[in-house]
């Protein structure tokens, strides 16, 4: 009997994550390299699932400072010259939104959540 009840159990646990998962409530991370270069983000426009935790990579190849301003999302990053930044968040509302870069280059990038 014991041994059959441990079945049950551990049955309902995978049905559980597995409902959990269907449902989205973990959502999924998404990870995008983002390439900053004369002054332009590629790509420039993100696409993501709403509930992703969102991973940018961002690789600065200008000879100067950028940033990233998602204000949406409350990100405001400064990325150094030359050098690589990772940026995380989640993105929990649908919807389209504009960003660009936080040093005042003109730069945009755009975001939508699906």
């Amino acid at each position: 009997k014991k041994i059959i009840l441990n079945l049950i159990a551990i049955c309902l646990l995978v049905i559980v994550v597995f409902v959990n998962l269907e449902i989205g409530t973990y959502g999924r991370v998404k990870t995008i390299n983002v390439v900053l270069k004369n002054d332009q983000y590629h790509p420039s426009l993100i696409q993501v699932e709403r509930d992703d935790s969102v991973v940018l990579l961002i690789d600065n190849q200008d000879n100067s400072n950028h940033g990233l301003h998602l204000p949406a999302f409350n990100i405001v990053e400064e990325i150094p010259a030359l050098q690589k930044k990772q940026i995380s968040f989640k993105a929990s509302e649908k919807g389209f939104f504009k960003g660009g870069c936080s040093t005042d280059h003109g730069e945009f990038i755009d975001l939508e959540v699906r």
